[in-house]
């Protein structure tokens, strides 16, 4: 996994208990934790520095999507939200993000840029985001987001895979 490669840990949330069984299946992410999103609810605990993949992001309820994304700008974890497209209402925190145009402020008043493209097929999401992390990579943008290398709290909140 590319987050491995930048010396990242990595923390899959999944969506509900179906999707966390298929993910736990998938032999590419064998020896990932892979954990739902009531740890969310539960207090999650942030390792610094480490990299968050949500999984069908646009599941997520605001308040959940607002825990994620502080725990992340604190501990300086990188968050990568994937978007399924199964869900467009106002409770989804992505269709917000996207309503006040996809950006997300950060701690410190940086801003990073976010897009969000909703791609129903799991396969395509997951190609369209290594894709566009190896573009950034050779872009000099270290860490995917437009940023080198910051080191402060910053958050990739990723094109919906």
């Amino acid at each position: 996994m590319m987050a491995r490669e930048q010396g990242r840990e990595v923390q899959i949330i999944a969506a509900d208990r179906r999707s966390q069984m298929n993910l736990k299946q998938d032999e590419r992410l064998s020896g990932e934790l892979i954990t739902g999103r009531r740890q969310l609810q539960e207090g999650m605990a942030f390792t610094p520095g480490n990299t968050v993949i949500v999984d069908q992001g646009e599941k997520l309820s605001l308040k959940e999507t607002l825990t994620l994304l502080d725990g992340a700008a604190r501990h300086n974890v990188q968050v990568l939200i994937t978007d399924s497209g199964q869900r467009t209402g106002t409770g989804s925190a992505l269709m917000a993000m996207k309503s006040r145009g996809e950006h997300i402020s950060l701690a410190g008043g940086r801003t990073a840029a976010a897009t969000i493209i909703s791609e129903p097929d799991r396969n395509v999401r997951y190609a369209r985001l290594a894709g566009d992390f190896a573009a950034s990579v050779k872009a000099g943008e270290e860490r995917g987001t437009g940023q080198r290398g910051t080191g402060t709290g910053h958050t990739d909140t990723g094109h919906s895979q």
